[in-house]
């Protein structure tokens, strides 16, 4: 599943703000979590400004677990934060999940690696 490409992984790295979303997902509940990925915050993501790349990454062993990640600009994770109500309520989050943790950590550019 992607976020439709805005950009190169260069152009990701260059966001201040990572958001995290650590999801346990409730059994029978993957394949619609996995849809309203695609059809609901994906969308919602591709417009924002300031969103510069985003991943969904599915933890190896169970219980069924997804990591999805963001990189924005300052104001953009804003602005973004104030729809996440709504989206949350469209998506029937509360269906899908067991447990979400959202993070929301600030860029330390000294602790980049590049290759």
């Amino acid at each position: 599943m992607e976020i439709p490409d805005k950009g190169s992984i260069t152009r990701t790295l260059k966001g201040k703000w990572l958001r995290a979303a650590d999801c346990m997902i409730a059994p029978g509940q993957e394949t619609h979590f996995l849809n309203v990925q695609q059809t609901v915050w994906n969308p919602a993501l591709a417009q924002s400004a300031g969103m510069f790349g985003g991943m969904v990454a599915k933890a190896i062993h169970p219980p069924v677990r997804y990591l999805i990640f963001s990189f924005w600009e300052e104001e953009a994770q804003r602005t973004y934060t104030k729809k996440v109500a709504q989206l949350r309520q469209q998506a029937e989050t509360d269906r899908d999940t067991i447990t979400i943790t959202g993070y929301l950590v600030e860029e330390n550019e000294r602790w980049l690696v590049t290759g």
